[in-house]
């Protein structure tokens, strides 16, 4: 198995196993079900590092089974329509996939919630103004770099144009 540290402090533990048909992926998952607690909560987090041989060489090119836990609550129907009202173009830095790629940015982007949904403690209804249009990069920077908080886009916003100021 091969094991990634988050900031967050979370690990994630992947089990590598060559995936032929989907079905056996099914099975593969109900053989190591029973196991990941004992894993998780036995295997040192000293043992990430006896998996890559050398200082900077790592394994690659692998097929990887993750087992994540995870609450499914997006609607693809919401991010659609705020992706159509943004016309596909990144609310953060303005990156128009159309312009730039033509034909194959056509209806291209990423949608945002700009409350995430794991700070919800009860279920709400969600519209298409609780998301806003962004490209990869800055949807990228919005879950890893910033705070986590509502106004995020916007102080990544105001980034984005003093970093465009300066050139």
């Amino acid at each position: 198995y091969l094991t990634e540290k988050y900031d967050t402090g979370y690990y994630s533990y992947y089990f590598i196993e060559e995936i032929k048909p989907h079905k056996l992926l099914d099975s593969f998952v109900q053989r190591i079900s029973s196991k990941v607690q004992w894993l998780l909560t036995t295997i040192p987090c000293a043992l990430e590092i006896q998996m890559i041989e050398k200082e900077f060489s790592a394994i690659e090119d692998k097929r990887l089974v993750s087992l994540h836990k995870f609450i499914e609550r997006r609607n693809g129907k919401l991010a659609k329509k705020a992706k159509r009202r943004d016309k596909y173009i990144c609310q953060v830095c303005g990156f128009n996939f159309l312009k730039t790629y033509g034909d194959k940015g056509l209806d291209f982007a990423e949608a945002h919630h700009i409350v995430a949904l794991s700070t919800l403690k009860r279920k709400e209804i969600n519209t298409p103004a609780d998301l806003i249009t962004v490209c990869a990069n800055c949807h990228r920077i919005l879950h890893h770099r910033m705070e986590g908080k509502a106004d995020d886009y916007k102080k990544l916003q105001r980034l984005v144009k003093r970093q465009l100021l300066k050139e």
